[in-house]
């Protein structure tokens, strides 16, 4: 009975364990690379006019560069056991006005803001997946320490497909509380924000 039991978790394992891995930080003096192309995406996906975009824009889209704003990232990389089963998810919040103080709330919808989320193959970036931004929600300011930020986030954003499969995306709504611990943009590695030499040095977290 012992050794069926130990089979089952077994093949239970091999079909689904994955290691996770992840890491949630804060940038002050920082922006998103290329904000225009953001903004001209964000319009797009809202009226389904989306324009043609790189497929690769599900994992470059997540660059950050210095600037005069704040950032919020969150970076997920799911390792399957199984070869090329990798995946990866995304968040990159960009506020133009930096953060407020403790107990405030930040609109998604205010002008300049851009919430930008994918998720995706990290074996095949562009192929499979989705990628949308914000069209409302709130980030929550628990607290603000000088290397520690504390905060919950509500969004709700409107996912499209890079390769065009649109049954395969729609509404998704993100409600997740992170602990964000303070980086700067030249510290940043390709995985967290970084331009990459190449796009996997992007999609996975090495």
């Amino acid at each position: 009975m012992r050794i069926n039991w130990y089979f089952t978790l077994l093949v239970i394992c091999l079909h689904g364990c994955v290691r996770l891995k992840s890491n949630s930080f804060f940038i002050e003096g920082a922006s998103m690379q290329n904000v225009e192309l953001h903004e001209q995406a964000c319009q797009a996906i809202i009226t389904n006019k989306l324009p043609p975009i790189e497929r690769e824009f599900v994992v470059t889209g997540h660059r950050i560069s210095e600037g005069e704003g704040f950032i919020i990232a969150s970076r997920i990389f799911n390792q399957s056991r199984w070869v090329d089963q990798a995946e990866f998810e995304k968040l990159t919040i960009y506020i133009p006005a930096g953060l407020p103080l403790d107990g405030s709330n930040i609109s998604l919808r205010t002008s300049g803001v851009i919430a930008f989320f994918s998720t995706g193959s990290a074996n095949f970036p562009g192929q499979t997946g989705c990628f949308g931004y914000a069209s409302d929600g709130l980030v929550n300011v628990i607290s603000h320490l000088p290397n520690q930020v504390s905060v919950r986030i509500l969004a709700f954003f409107q996912l499209t497909s890079p390769g065009g499969w649109e049954n395969d995306c729609g509404k998704f709504n993100y409600d997740q509380s992170l602990v964000l611990k303070r980086k700067d943009v030249k510290s940043l590695t390709s995985w967290e924000g970084a331009p990459g030499k190449h796009i996997y040095d992007e999609s996975m977290m090495r």
